[in-house]
């Protein structure tokens, strides 16, 4: 080699060397915060700023810290909890380095001055590092420790976030020890606490650790879901160390079902991304993986670059549970191809590991933490369960005063309906009586023929108005004694079952108690409405109404019905319009027309009401149309009648009795007007009214 040869590669290597070693510094947006603060405010900036560098430029972030723990010497005591999140911030630069060890002092540091100052949630969060770090070096025995130590510190703060963050850790090392059911208990418990969350982010963590289990238990098609479900989310919230993770797990279920090159593809995309975010310890899991893929498909040589290379990393980042798995792979790779010298030197390192990670002293031990861990969980469950029957023993008695209540309510719906009865039965007494007069003067006054004639047609016609009060009272007890058997049956389901029922059952009954009763209080208002009418004992006070204004209450009044199904109600009513008539009458008869409209048309329909002249007429029309479910001819020619019943279902399974349109036409008439219907079945139906004009129309 010339000199000039020599003389270039040294000025590169000087060069390079000194871009190696340009000494980090504050970054210029960050120097300009600090202007005109005070050292311990810039301590401060610069410890909050330094977790946006993590974990990419972990290095940067650890610089800011140490800058502001100099700046902090002379003022130590008054800043505790600066000094306590700048240790926090370091452990936290090695462990995204990897560097569990030298991480691990900083997290205790941190974690002793956050419990002198008596910020529990952070020392349990810093509890929940040290875990991690130990999880990582293999050391379990203390990593449950610390995990079971911030579980109890979140639950004393009640956060089940956090709580479940550490169900799922301990899950892990149940995992690695070989405690399946137990951890699968734990995944899944922590899973519903963070699905009644919502918190994304836990969701997939907890599924990735569940897919991870059924891959153990050779479950791989539901571990396939699970872990592609982590993916997903991970990928939506922009974590793309934990997608990568994902992704790595995904390969190896492919190579568990031996598709070794269907796993390459999932692997290599995992590296890269692990890669990118500087993550050397899942570089070194995917290569490992990579390792077995390659050794799989007989690409020897690479195989053992990438199982070597996996190795060093693990040695250098001390991963002893990878290092574990490698020098298993790799005693496996050399024994496949007769190779036993090598494959003996590597089954003896990972036999002394594998008993050094785990031996019995370790397992008892680590078993003794988990006991006491449950009986802790235990007691705190009892605990809860004491809270959880007093709470329940006060819901009792505010059901039972409840029923009382309902019981009471029943009580004066049943003596409404005997005295209806009751009345009924003395006018049928009473036309029986006048029948048999009548035949009397008949018999006594046969000189009057013509006037006989007459009362004969007279008693022929309230025989058939008592046969169809007959029937329509028959039509109306049948349809009285459904809800109140309903009624009854759930109130005494209530009473008997009371302590063997849950809340939400309780609530169920009660609330279909309610309903039933608001049903039979509709059934009998319109039927004393109707009473009233055919005993002529409603008053009848005609006035001038404007059909504009008197539109826009019924709107208010109706409104939420319709939202409540999702129906479009509108009114087209000209403001010119008036009419004479009784205003309650004609509100009761208009807002009956178009609750039965929303009634018997589906979600997502419409109900509009609109008015207009009669042509050549001192009526104005009003109508209701609905684009719901229709009728058929011989359903219209069971309306107004009292004599039939048309008993039809709502969309959403709403029931009726037919009561209110009788209702409606005695009001109509009684208002001098008219009321009729046009229908198909499936297009909908149009139900119209008329009513005289005012005099200022």
């Amino acid at each position: 080699m010339s000199l000039k040869s020599v003389f270039v590669t040294v000025i590169f290597l000087f060069v390079g060397l000194t871009a190696q070693c340009q000494p980090l510094s504050v970054p210029d947006t960050l120097k300009q915060k600090l202007q005109g603060l005070s050292e311990s405010e810039q301590a401060q900036t610069l410890i909050n700023n330094s977790t946006s560098f993590l974990p990419a430029k972990s290095e940067l972030a650890r610089f800011l810290c140490n800058e502001a723990l100099t700046k902090l010497e002379q003022t130590e005591k008054d800043h505790p909890k600066l000094i306590a999140k700048a240790n926090y911030v370091i452990g936290e630069s090695y462990y995204y380095e990897s560097d569990f060890k030298t991480a691990r002092p900083y997290y205790e540091k941190a974690c002793s001055m956050f419990q002198t100052i008596g910020d529990t949630s952070l020392c349990a969060e810093t509890k929940n590092c040290i875990g991690l770090t130990y999880y990582y070096t293999g050391e379990f025995n203390k990593a449950i420790q610390e995990f079971i130590n911030a579980y109890n510190l979140y639950s004393e703060l009640k956060q089940k976030s956090d709580m479940a963050d550490m169900l799922t850790n301990i899950a892990m090392i149940q995992k690695e020890t070989g405690d399946n059911a137990k951890a699968m208990k734990n995944y899944v418990d922590a899973l519903a606490v963070e699905e009644e969350l919502g918190d994304s982010s836990s969701i997939a963590i907890i599924s990735n650790g569940i897919g991870l289990l059924n891959m153990d238990r050779d479950s791989l098609d539901l571990a396939s879901q699970y872990l592609n479900r982590a993916k997903d989310i991970f990928h939506r919230l922009g974590q793309v160390s934990r997608e990568a993770s994902v992704l790595h797990n995904l390969g190896m279920i492919f190579q568990k079902k031996n598709e070794y090159q269907r796993s390459l593809p999932y692997l290599r995309k995992a590296k890269e991304l692990f890669k990118e975010e500087g993550d050397i310890m899942g570089e070194a899991y995917v290569l490992h993986g990579m390792g077995t893929a390659m050794s799989k498909l007989k690409l020897y040589n690479q195989a053992e670059k990438d199982y070597l290379e996996a190795l060093s990393l693990a040695k250098e980042h001390d991963l002893p549970l990878l290092i574990r798995d490698t020098y298993k792979n790799l005693y496996e790779f050399h024994n496949d191809r007769n190779e036993y010298k090598k494959a003996l030197k590597y089954h003896v390192m990972y036999t002394q590991l594998k008993d050094s990670l785990f031996n019995k002293e370790k397992a008892d031990q680590l078993a003794k933490i988990q006991t006491q861990y449950e009986t802790e969980k235990n007691a705190r469950e009892v605990q809860n369960l004491k809270l959880e029957n007093e709470l329940k023993e006060s819901r009792l008695k505010r059901n039972i005063l409840e029923n009382k209540i309902a019981y009471g309510l029943a009580g004066i719906f049943l003596i409404i309906l005997i005295i209806l009865l009751n009345r009924f039965l003395e006018n049928r007494q009473a036309n029986r009586l006048l029948e048999s007069k009548n035949k009397e003067i008949e018999i006594q006054k046969a000189e009057l023929e013509d006037l006989n004639h007459a009362y004969r047609e007279m008693n022929k016609e309230l025989r058939t108005l008592n046969s169809e009060k007959d029937t329509f009272f028959s039509i109306i007890a049948h349809d009285l004694k459904n809800p109140f058997h309903a009624l009854l049956g759930l109130s005494f389901l209530l009473k008997e079952d009371y302590p063997k029922l849950t809340d939400h059952e309780r609530v169920n009954f009660a609330g279909e108690i309610n309903q039933t009763s608001i049903k039979i209080f509709q059934m009998l208002e319109n039927l004393l409405a109707w009473a009233r009418t055919q005993t002529n004992q409603i008053e009848y006070n005609p006035e001038y109404i404007n059909l504009s204004e008197f539109a826009e209450e019924l709107y208010e009044n109706t409104i939420t019905q319709a939202h409540q199904k999702d129906i479009f109600l509108s009114f087209d009513i000209r403001r010119q319009h008036q009419v004479y008539a009784d205003a309650l009458m004609l509100e009761t008869v208009i807002k009956n027309l178009i609750t039965n409209g929303i009634k018997f048309t589906p979600r997502g329909g419409a109900v509009r009401v609109k008015s207009e002249l009669e042509p050549e007429s001192n009526f104005i029309k009003i109508s209701v149309f609905d684009t719901g479910v229709g009728l058929t001819p011989e359903e219209q020619g069971k309306l107004f009648r009292i004599d039939r019943h048309l008993k039809k279902t709502g969309t959403d399974s709403e029931e009726g009795s037919g009561l209110g349109l009788l209702v409606c036409q005695e009001f109509v008439k009684k208002n001098g007007g008219k009321i009729g219907v046009t229908s198909e079945p499936g297009k909908g139906s149009h139900f119209w009214i008329t009513m005289p004009i005012s005099d200022r129309t």
